[in-house]
């Protein structure tokens, strides 16, 4: 939730990033044009600074599950842009061993840290994105 009480949201279907205002309108932000296909949880760990978990996920199979291999965090900073802005977005870490990872929480007292959960494999990573220079 951004300060202006518009929402981030994700797809776990589509490599999209929306603002969602609170009238109910959807914006896309960004598309994740790398070998993404779908997003999974977000979460802020400072003023306009989000992070949100990407690989290739399917439906199709069942149960449904991710692709080892394929999933990373991406920083998405909103900083200094409003909410019509290209935003700046980079990939800051791989996540090889993943296969459903989920952005369980920001801990700004840990120094920007991110937990990030995987319950199909059952590991979590702490993962310190202050380390980029952030």
């Amino acid at each position: 939730m951004r300060s202006n009480g518009h929402m981030l949201t994700t797809i776990f279907t589509v490599p999209h990033l929306y603002l969602r205002t609170p009238s109910g309108n959807a914006v896309l932000l960004h598309t994740f044009i790398e070998v993404v296909l779908g997003l999974f949880g977000i979460a802020e760990t400072g003023h306009g600074l989000f992070y949100v978990a990407g690989g290739n996920f399917s439906i199709s199979s069942a149960p449904a599950m991710g692709t080892s291999g394929t999933w990373g965090m991406w920083e998405v900073n909103l900083r200094s842009c409003d909410d019509h802005e290209v935003v700046r977005v980079r990939r800051v870490v791989s996540l090889p061993d993943a296969v459903l990872p989920n952005v369980a929480k920001a801990l700004s007292f840990l120094g920007s840290a991110l937990l990030v959960a995987d319950s199909v494999v059952g590991r979590g990573w702490e993962i310190h994105v202050d380390i980029w220079g952030i």
